[in-house]
């Protein structure tokens, strides 16, 4: 009996061994996965970029997976927020425009402040930070610095005999001369859209500043001023003078194939104009041909003024994963690695500054860069989001199409745009 006892307990504790066992193995083999959502990985320019960041990620961290998806651009924002109104949503998510605003007031968005290192965050443009900063909520930091530049080509404007315009007059000037020789004087993308966040630097650079935060305050608009009255007739004598290219299209083939000399775009425009012109833009000689110099402006001696446009990371409220999503944001937004293998290819800026200042003896040492850096960044400003800021800016691109694309009197414009905007905001 003794013998039989003793046989049981040894097979009661050879039992529990093969348990303990089990439970350490998947314990050991058991992942965090990370769900992460990246439009740009939707896009076929850049999708290897961001897959190649993603799996040294998961080489470093053998324990984390991380699970694609991706739609493309137009239809992200409204998937995110259905999703997260759901209670479903990705761990971390890439955001574009206002999207980060739009999903942080919906409460769909974890606070960074909470999650990320005091010494990151001092490290990047505060101006892009507050933009995203929705009360004293940090909603989602650069994974590229992508505000926009004023595109040059200089080589078309030295054929032609001109300079690199300080103020609107000079592109004016320019234009008339350009028009001599069948070349449009420029190009408003995305004018005929529904974002005004991608045109509003148009705005700004006329010392107009419609729906800032200071006068809406006050309860007045900052759209109906008189500054506003000269940027429209501008903007109508260059419609006259049809100087426009592309004026509801697609501009960046403008500037890609020299039926333009400027364009407002991101970094985004030095891949995109490699591949799609390679014969005058391929590898390094679009280094040759363009560069980014500052906005003009409507007087001498003013600089610039640039709202920020950022493509931004995220991460859900309600993800159970937060800290190791943030590990894996700043690992996508500020390493050497993804730096050279992923920022790299989409002709932007890394958002850490220090990681920035390294690359200005290399990457960075060109007129595009440089351009950048120098002639743009210096002058970022918070971008004004509001719980209107759709609607509102809606019918002030439809005030500044009416200007362009029609005969209507401007005074007309201005004065139906302002008590819309008035209706909607107070």
């Amino acid at each position: 009996l003794t013998l039989i006892k003793k046989a049981m307990m040894q097979k009661k504790l050879f039992l529990i061994l093969i348990v303990i066992s089990v439970i350490f193995t998947n314990s050991a083999f058991s992942k965090t996965v990370v769900r992460f959502d990246s439009w740009m990985w939707g896009e076929s320019d850049f999708k290897a970029p961001v897959q190649k960041v993603v799996d040294e990620y998961m080489r470093l961290n053998p324990n984390v997976e991380i699970k694609m998806e991706a739609s493309g651009w137009g239809e992200t924002r409204n998937k995110l927020m259905t999703r997260a109104a759901a209670g479903d949503s990705v761990d971390v998510m890439m955001l574009d425009s206002d999207w980060p605003y739009q999903l942080c007031t919906a409460g769909a968005l974890a606070d960074m402040n909470k999650l990320a290192p005091k010494s990151y965050l001092d490290d990047n443009y505060q101006a892009s930070l507050l933009t995203t900063t929705v009360d004293g909520k940090l909603c989602a930091v650069p994974n590229a610095v992508n505000s926009h530049g004023w595109w040059t080509n200089k080589k078309l404007l030295k054929r032609n005999g001109l300079k690199v315009p300080v103020t609107w007059d000079d592109v004016y000037n320019n234009a008339v001369e350009l028009k001599k020789n069948d070349i449009y004087g420029m190009h408003v993308w995305q004018m005929c859209g529904d974002n005004l966040g991608m045109v509003l630097w148009a705005f700004y650079n006329f010392q107009v500043f419609p729906l800032n935060h200071e006068d809406m305050a006050q309860k007045k608009t900052g759209y109906d001023t008189p500054e506003l009255k000269y940027m429209y007739t501008w903007f109508r004598k260059m419609a006259k003078l049809d100087a426009f290219a592309a004026t509801c299209g697609d501009g960046r083939q403008s500037l890609y194939f020299e039926e333009v000399p400027y364009l407002t775009d991101s970094g985004n425009t030095l891949p995109l104009g490699r591949n799609t012109n390679p014969d005058l833009l391929g590898g390094n000689k679009i280094f040759d041909v363009l560069s980014v110099e500052r906005f003009p402006v409507l007087k001498r001696g003013m600089d610039p003024v640039i709202p920020v446009i950022d493509h931004t990371l995220a991460i859900w409220s309600g993800s159970k994963v937060k800290k190791e999503a943030w590990k894996f944001v700043q690992y996508f937004a500020g390493s050497e690695f993804s730096a050279e293998n992923y920022i790299k290819m989409t002709g932007s800026i890394v958002p850490p500054k220090s990681l920035a200042r390294k690359r200005m003896n290399n990457e960075y040492n060109n007129d595009i860069h440089k351009g950048f850096l120098n002639n743009a960044y210096p002058y970022l400003v918070v971008m004004p989001f509001n719980k209107n800021w759709h609607a509102a800016g809606k019918f002030i691109l439809d005030s500044l199409q009416a200007v362009v694309l029609t005969d209507e009197s401007i005074d007309d414009i201005i004065k139906r745009t302002e008590k819309s905007l008035q209706t909607i905001l107070f």
